[in-house]
């Protein structure tokens, strides 16, 4: 088995506008629908995420982040996670950032 590494994946469309607005919630279900994509592209599912990096401007919001999380990925057991609080992200407008590590199905 192998590992792959996905990069930070942010609530923005394929034509590369953000999704949600203001709203945490809305953005990180755009985000993990985008993690959902990079997935299928590799023949794997939310049960072979092992850890998940989240960086966030409103770390404390874990209530939030969780719900949107679990609406989007089911009832899959939470892989390792670590939630950094930042001051920005990469582009103006966005509230979160979620980076994966998945193990590879055979």
């Amino acid at each position: 088995m192998g590992l792959a590494f996905l990069s930070g994946q942010v609530p923005l469309d394929r034509d590369f506008a953000l999704v949600g607005g203001n709203d945490l919630g809305e953005q990180t279900k755009a985000a993990m629908r985008n993690i959902k994509v990079a997935l299928d592209a590799i023949g794997a599912s939310w049960e072979h995420v092992c850890r998940r990096t989240i960086y966030t401007v409103h770390p404390t919001e874990l209530e939030t982040i969780t719900a949107a999380i679990e609406e989007v990925q089911g009832p899959v057991d939470h892989p390792a996670e670590t939630i950094i609080g930042v001051t920005g992200l990469a582009l103006e407008g966005l509230l979160i950032e979620i980076e994966t590590t998945v193990l590879l199905p055979k």
